[in-house]
């Protein structure tokens, strides 16, 4: 059995924060909730489908002290562009959740 293998360079700290994404320069948004983050990138889960290779535009839905504490609000990001690196459907019970994986273009 193989086991997969971590190809982040920053640890990602949890979250459970509201957010607002849209593909770059469009007027369509989404609501999602971003569930970890890094200096480097996002994942959140959303009912929109983002294709790998997309630019995205995130922000945060609401300001929110978190448990990783000044660590959190100092790497946190409160809007971003970055670049869909995954998307992939949560559950096979025909919910339509999506978890995607974003990096952003300019790291912290």
């Amino acid at each position: 059995m193989s086991t997969l293998r971590e190809k982040r360079m920053q640890q990602r700290l949890n979250c459970e924060v509201p957010i607002v994404c849209s593909p770059f320069n469009q007027k369509k948004h989404c609501g999602a909730k971003a569930l970890n983050f890094s200096p480097d990138g996002i994942y959140f889960e959303a009912t929109t489908v983002f294709l790998p290779g997309e630019n995205i535009y995130i922000k945060i839905g609401e300001i929110l002290s978190g448990p990783g504490g000044s660590a959190f609000i100092q790497n946190f990001r409160l809007s971003a562009l970055g670049e869909v690196r995954w998307c992939r459907r949560k559950s096979k019970t025909g919910d339509s959740t999506y978890g995607v994986g974003v990096k952003y273009h300019i790291p912290v």
